[in-house]
Formats: structure tokens, sequence, C-alpha cells
């Protein structure tokens, strides 16, 4: 079903590859230990690289600067058997040293992940993970309005092609407006970017924060201390819905 996905995104033929990574290569290319390989066994089903992006198959220029380098984007798919696990698998993925644009699947469902990557400070051919932005889980099977503008937003004709970089970034930039606008209502297509990202990692930090304070209060004994942890609690689900309307 996640090919439906593509054709909203509407990549062009010249860049596509469609080929399956055996998982075996993984291990055999990635540094991983046995743990992390057993994980990733148990977790992945399959994996395939749908596109290779860069000058040969799109004609979209390189990019290189001090701290970054984008000489190609690849794009792939992970199929999960274990949803919970996807984090740690993206993080051995990641690993690749390359900008890619991942899609979990898992059931109906499906994920985009992006992560950031600049230059090693002592080895400039090797790329370390900076900023990583995630969309939420979005069901295939029943795309709300938000899920459809946001895919719309990441499809090829609607990113810049002036260099890799500012294509790769546009994407992320996307999954930040499209986090924004799940927990707002409605996609804010002039909302500064970096004032999106600082809220909604404030809101983030607001969320975990809650689910703290509940674990605490469920453990209480002490009646007065309840009642303190439930004023506290409801004093910050207030805000936490004020900080929705802000993004």
């Amino acid at each position: 079903m996640i090919e439906s996905i593509f054709e909203i995104l509407q990549i062009p033929d010249s860049a596509k590859l469609n080929r399956r990574i055996p998982k075996k290569q993984f291990f055999e290319r990635l540094p991983m230990s046995k743990v992390e390989k057993t994980l990733f066994g148990q977790a992945v089903e399959k994996v395939i690289l749908h596109y290779t992006i860069k000058p040969d198959t799109l004609n979209i220029p390189t990019y290189e600067d001090e701290t970054k380098r984008y000489d190609e984007i690849h794009i792939m798919t992970i199929y999960l058997k274990d949803q919970m696990k996807w984090r740690q698998v993206a993080r051995m993925i990641h690993r690749i040293p390359y900008p890619l644009i991942l899609l979990f699947a898992y059931e109906t469902k499906f994920c985009i992940h992006a992560l950031q990557k600049r230059k090693n400070r002592n080895d400039a051919t090797q790329l370390t993970a900076e900023e990583e932005e995630t969309s939420e889980w979005i069901d295939q099977t029943a795309l709300s309005e938000i899920d459809k503008a946001f895919l719309q937003s990441i499809s090829f004709s609607q990113l810049p092609l002036t260099h890799l970089f500012a294509f790769y970034k546009a994407v992320t930039e996307q999954i930040i407006a499209y986090r924004a606008a799940k927990l707002s209502g409605s996609l804010k297509k002039s909302k500064d970017f970096e004032e999106q990202k600082a809220l909604l990692k404030e809101f983030d930090e607001k969320q975990m924060e809650l689910k703290a304070l509940k674990s605490s209060m469920k453990k209480e004994k002490q009646f007065n201390r309840k009642v303190e942890l439930n004023m506290q609690i409801k004093a910050l689900s207030r805000e936490i819905e004020q900080m929705k309307k802000r993004l």
C-alpha cells in the first residue's frame, strides 16, 4: 500500500530503484552490536530502497559547506514487524553515510522520518546525526485533510530544486509544520519553522512533565499530596491546550 503514497509524492521515475536491501547487508556494512543485530532482525520485515536523488538521476546540484555535505539522498521504506522498535531501527539505519528520508510502515500506518547530518569533525568523509524530525503515524486507509495537505507539501513539484540540502531541509520543515498542524488542527503554511520547532520541543517537554506528574499521583498515598499533584496536572493540562493554539 505504500506505493499509493509515492504516487502522491510524484518523484520522477529517473530516480526510482525499488530495490530490496537484504538485512544481511545492513549487518555487514553498518557498525552494529550483537544486541542491535538481534533487535533489527526481530523488528524489521524488509527494507526497500525506492529512490536515489542526486545530480545523475534528477539533475539537482550537490551542496557542501564547512559543516554539511549533501551528495545524494536515499528514500527508503522499512516495513516493521514490531512498531515499537522503530526509533532504535532508525538510529541504526542512519549510520548509512548519506542523508536519508525513511518511511516506516506497520500494517496500514506509516510515518516519515528525516535526520539532518553534519560532517564529522574528526573525519570529513563521515556524517554525524544532528537534527531529526518525525511525522505522526498516518493511516493510509483514512487520510485526513491535514494528512493530504502534508503529503502534497512534500511532493516533488513543491520542493526546492536549488540543491540537495535545500530539498532535504524543505522536507524537514514540512514535517515540523505537519506536527504543529496535527496539534492545532490547521496547516499554517506561513508559520515560521524555527518558531514551530521551538514550540514543538517545549510541547514535548510539557507532555513528558505531565506524564511524570500523572505517574506520581498514581503512586502517591497521602491525600493532601494527591490533591496538590492533581492541581498541578490540571494547570499543566491547561497550559498544554494553550500551547496547541500557538502552534
